[in-house]
């Protein structure tokens, strides 16, 4: 039972992070599961049989549930809205651009910390809705003028109700935003290293898409940076539609088809030098799309799925993604319930760390050219985990998605190929990059061909509510035919 300590553990921060989000936590409930911490302990102490390592099992979750709960409860006592005496008034504030802008088909969204209203300085980040021109960058000091407002939590729909915006917000630390305001520049950025990121994926993205017109160069920028920026609304919709909105949004998606070329790229290479250099690939690459938490958050994932599956230990795998998990959760204990991108991160890495094995056997009539049988495998194992949550937490799914996905994806590596040596040519002198910006911009209108294609099927988003109670039935089968049916028994 001992081995199971640290992943005990690791589940008990999480649900009783969880447990903090949907119950009112206070300070005795946080002393009353310390109380049944030295309980278990001293039952698990004077005993040296199984009951024993029972007992300290259970210690162990209960120390994660003390432990996620404290932080949880820190948290929440944090968010004193500072700012929440200026809302709904006209104010004039300075602050910092501490977040890569987010810029959208008709405006753009700016983050600014280290706020000060008339000299009076606030922890908190306002969220800054503003015109797509000017054009402002990371670190620039803005003078905002406009009314300051509380988030609104839901937008609305029913199939947003279970996403709350505010709480999404929170997250970043942002409690109040501003639409539209009067902006001035005060001061431009100064030298950093984050700056100096932010910098060379601007012009990497001018360089990249130079000889590609939209809505390519927006499917290309989506692919390569996961900016949906240039996107028009309509070609958006599609790829929601058709279950594609994953590759234009960086995800651990896109991290995998690094670790795919780098594996291939290296694999001649001795085995402990080719693990760092394809770790060292995933690390360059989060560097170079900005490093941002999201893409973090998706490259450690991608780091765990990556080590489950080459070395076969898929019990070591979930150890350290429950492990991964739980780290980000204590850092930012908010992602657990209001982050989609978390959410779906860790089902889909856990859907490639237990599913995997099966599908591969299943898919074993399914050609290799292309890499026809990994995508397929790879796109079963994460949906079978992914798209539950989805039927739940949306109240839609694609009715394509997977056939859109199996048909898209092995043309996604040969983007993003080509799209890399642009750039790189690009970087050297613009004209040299033209042979392949044009291969590559023919590859991307044929991807948004077919999803226009596809999207305009009749039916092709199923809707409808999945209750909890079958979400979470749906899990438990799950995990019954995984125990009871392991990938080498016969069937």
């Amino acid at each position: 039972m001992q081995k199971y300590a640290i992943s005990s553990v690791c589940l008990g921060v999480l649900l009783g992070t969880l447990d903090s989000f949907l119950v009112s936590v206070s300070v005795f409930h946080v002393a009353l599961l310390c109380i049944f911490l030295l309980v278990f302990f001293a039952l698990s102490a004077m005993q040296t049989s199984d009951v024993g390592r029972v007992y300290l099992v259970l210690f162990c979750v209960i120390f994660g549930l003390a432990v996620g709960s404290t932080r949880s409860l820190i948290t929440k006592r944090s968010e004193t809205l500072q700012l929440k005496e200026h809302y709904n008034k006209q104010v004039t504030l300075q602050g910092k651009i501490v977040e890569y802008p987010d810029e959208r088909s008709q405006y753009t969204y700016l983050t600014l910390g280290q706020v000060n209203i008339n000299n009076e300085p606030f922890s908190e980040n306002v969220l800054v809705r503003a015109p797509l021109y000017p054009k402002y960058h990371y670190g620039d000091t803005l003078e905002v003028a406009g009314q300051l407002q509380k988030p609104k939590s839901k937008f609305g729909t029913s199939t947003d109700q279970k996403f709350s915006y505010s709480g999404y917000l929170s997250v970043n630390n942002i409690f109040s935003v501003i639409t539209f305001p009067t902006i001035k520049k005060v001061t431009d950025a100064d030298s950093s290293f984050v700056g100096a990121l932010y910098k060379f994926k601007d012009k990497s993205i001018s360089v990249v898409t130079h000889y590609i017109s939209e809505p390519a160069a927006g499917l290309l920028v989506g692919i390569l940076f996961g900016i949906k920026r240039a996107l028009a609304s309509e070609v958006l919709e599609e790829f929601i539609d058709t279950g594609l909105i994953h590759i234009v949004v960086l995800s651990g998606y896109n991290i995998a088809l690094v670790v795919e070329a780098s594996t291939k790229i290296f694999r001649r290479t001795p085995l402990r030098l080719k693990y760092f250099l394809i770790y060292g690939s995933i690390a360059l690459f989060t560097l170079f799309v900005g490093a941002s938490s999201t893409v973090v958050r998706a490259g450690i994932m991608a780091a765990i799925a990556l080590f489950a599956r080459q070395s076969g230990r898929e019990a070591a795998g979930l150890k350290l993604l429950l492990l991964a998990a739980a780290i980000m959760v204590l850092y930012e204990p908010r992602i657990l319930i209001y982050d989609p991108s978390f959410q779906l991160s860790f089902l889909a890495t856990l859907g490639l760390i237990v599913w995997t094995p099966h599908i591969v056997l299943w898919c074993r009539k399914v050609p290799k050219k292309f890499l026809l049988r990994e995508v397929t495998a790879s796109t079963i194992a994460t949906q079978l985990t992914v798209i539950p949550y989805i039927m739940w937490y949306i109240g839609s799914v694609s009715a394509v998605g997977l056939f859109a996905n199996i048909l898209v994806v092995p043309v996604i590596p040969l983007i993003m190929l080509g799209g890399f040596v642009t750039l790189v040519l690009g970087l050297v002198y613009l004209p040299l990059s033209f042979p392949f910006a044009t291969l590559t911009y023919a590859l991307l209108v044929c991807v948004l061909y077919i999803v226009s294609v596809l999207a305009k099927i009749p039916g092709v988003v199923l809707e409808f509510e999945l209750p909890l109670y079958v979400l979470l039935s749906l899990y438990l089968f799950q995990l019954f035919y995984l125990v009871a049916f392991p990938p080498t028994s016969k069937r």
